[in-house]
């Protein structure tokens, strides 16, 4: 009987491996003066101005043939326009800068955007180690392992329930390396998974995924499995989700999840034997499977 993934089509990860773009709170802008600043330049170059009028009016009122009281209300005019100009511009400086200061309700958004992507980014995730049982060996996933998991996923049984296609080389690779990385750039999930092969050796026969999510105080582990068609019926799926669920609990997983098709009796009994129940759940024509927290 034919043991697929739980998740993605050809082994991606499960629903809500790849979570959305980072909130735009995040991303940078450019650089902009403070209002105080604007505040401040536009005062003083007003003040520059206001002596360039002092400065020409007197020099243009010394060369006309003013005297006495008329030289006198010539000076006072030219400080007067000079005033004017410095004490005006600083009133615009600072207006211009009262309003290009953000208000109270923006900074708080940026302030908790900020806070929320700085606690995803700084969330740590239990990584994939080797695991071993009686009869499979259990490698943390690298991209080296994509050369003979084409093989291993080449069946066209396997996407029965899932749909889609054998995966090229290229694109393996490509997913193994997204894989890798152990999450998303905004942290806020963990990926961790493990190729499958016997424990005598031999080629690889399947994997095992975890994706780690946080809900409340529950770290949640979402499981998917393959076997190959030439491993299957001899219960090797069940023995090696059975290893990483363990592994998982005791690393700190406090609730296992796992998605099954309605009508993979397969799958639904290895989600039997991690503990799992249907629920009324449904995800992408799949059933969730979840054991109780055990918070």
């Amino acid at each position: 009987m034919v043991e697929i993934p739980l998740g993605g089509p050809h082994g991606g990860p499960p629903p809500g491996a790849y979570p959305g773009d980072r909130s735009a709170l995040t991303k940078r802008s450019g650089v902009r003066a403070s209002p105080r600043v604007m505040a401040v330049t536009g005062s003083a170059l007003s003040l520059v101005l206001g002596c360039l009028v002092v400065r020409f009016g007197l020099a243009l009122s010394d060369a006309r043939p003013y005297e006495g009281a008329a030289t006198e209300r010539s000076y006072i005019v030219v400080a007067v326009l000079a005033m004017i100009v410095w004490w005006g511009g600083s009133a615009i400086s600072i207006v211009l800068a009262v309003r290009r200061r953000p208000g109270r309700a923006d900074a708080v958004r940026h302030s908790i955007g900020v806070r929320s992507t700085c606690r995803a980014r700084d969330m740590s995730w239990p990584r994939a180690v080797a695991l071993r049982t009686d009869r499979l060996s259990l490698e943390p996933l690298a991209v080296e392992h994509a050369s003979e998991m084409v093989a291993a996923l080449a069946s066209p049984t396997l996407y029965r329930y899932t749909g889609g296609h054998p995966p090229a080389l290229d694109e393996l690779e490509a997913r193994y390396r997204r894989q890798v990385r152990g999450g998303p750039e905004d942290g806020r999930a963990g990926w961790s998974n493990w190729i499958v092969r016997p424990a005598v050796g031999g080629p690889a026969i399947g994997f095992v995924q975890a994706t780690l999510t946080r809900e409340g105080s529950d770290l949640v582990a979402e499981l998917a499995w393959l076997i190959t068609p030439s491993g299957q019926g001899r219960g090797l799926a069940g023995e090696a989700a059975s290893a990483v669920a363990s592994w998982l609990t005791s690393s700190g997983a406090t609730r296992l999840r796992a998605h099954v098709h309605p009508e993979h009796e397969a799958s639904a009994r290895i989600a039997q034997r991690l503990g799992l129940a249907p629920t009324s759940t449904l995800v992408d024509g799949e059933i969730r499977w979840e054991a109780p927290s055990r918070s």
